[in-house]
């Protein structure tokens, strides 16, 4: 069993039994010394104007990148290519340039600015891929699935709870 991002080549896909199991978040990262940083959200367009420290073609988001960018009709300029998500940030931590990364628990906020995408675009799908599968794997593809049920029933409990607040405010202002 193999976990990892969604391969975006044909040939691959017809050979493996993939399931999507999550969406991750892309964010937009940029240094601190950046005008950028002192926003919450950015476009990729206001992005675009900024050198691109992007993943390499070696790496599987790169096409699920291509294509985001595709889609919103805008070409990066790319200075630097690399496949680690900790390279990437190296380079912006470094004023190289900016990039959009996933939102992975162990990105550290103090490195690089972290900013939410205005265009929700983008989104990783990770999959896994199945031949023979043992009981162990099933097992381990039940957690991944239990994981994915919670993991939603918390987000959609956060957005409730947020939701509240943002009523209970509103009516006590009145």
């Amino acid at each position: 069993m193999v976990l990892a991002s969604m391969s975006q080549r044909q040939d691959i896909k017809d050979k493996i039994n993939t399931f999507h199991l999550v969406d991750q978040e892309i964010l937009a990262a940029v240094p601190f010394e950046n005008p950028l940083a002192k926003r919450k959200d950015v476009s990729l367009k206001e992005l675009v104007q900024y050198p691109f420290i992007y993943y390499s073609e070696k790496s599987g988001l790169r096409p699920q990148l291509n294509q985001m960018f595709n889609k919103a009709n805008i070409k990066p300029k790319i200075l630097i290519g690399a496949v680690e998500d900790h390279t990437i940030i190296g380079f912006v931590y470094w004023n190289y340039g900016v990039a959009v990364v996933p939102n992975l628990p162990q990105l550290n906020p103090n490195e690089v600015k972290l900013l939410h995408l205005k265009d929700k675009l983008a989104c990783t799908q990770f999959t896994s891929s199945q031949r023979a599968i043992t009981s162990c794997h099933q097992q381990l593809i039940a957690l991944m699935h239990s994981y994915k049920n919670i993991a939603t029933k918390i987000m959609l409990a956060k957005t409730s709870l947020s939701n509240k607040s943002v009523w209970e405010k509103t009516n006590s202002q009145m």
